[in-house]
């Protein structure tokens, strides 16, 4: 099985998942995404994702965008080592501020900052 993850270096959603895949020693291939060039928004690309965004996640034909899902992908499908408590009373506030931190350093400039 090959994993290759669509990603933008300055993509904070990516990161998180390009931190997973080396916690869990998983081998990727790395495609990073042109978006300057806007590629994001072209084809072949929004055909992975019809979103256009970062990052995107390919194994064997299986398709999967978007950072949470990916995670919780790889997660259930490499157990080991676990990158999330197994207590489910646990899991929940270990998600918190890493996902507190994503909205923060992703919010628009006018918005409020998240508590």
């Amino acid at each position: 099985m090959t994993v290759k993850l669509h990603y933008h270096p300055f993509s904070t959603y990516s990161r998180r998942v390009v931190i997973a895949l080396i916690e869990k020693q998983i081998p990727h291939e790395l495609v990073a995404v042109d978006m300057m060039a806007r590629k994001h928004r072209e084809e072949p690309y929004l055909s992975l994702n019809p979103y256009g965004r970062v990052p995107t996640l390919e194994e064997d034909g299986f398709v999967l965008y978007e950072s949470t899902p990916i995670l919780n992908y790889l997660e259930a499908t490499r157990p080991t080592p676990a990158l999330a408590p197994a207590d489910p009373g646990q899991k929940n506030p270990s998600r918190t501020f890493p996902d507190q931190q994503v909205r923060r350093f992703t919010a628009a400039p006018d918005a409020p900052a998240a508590a």
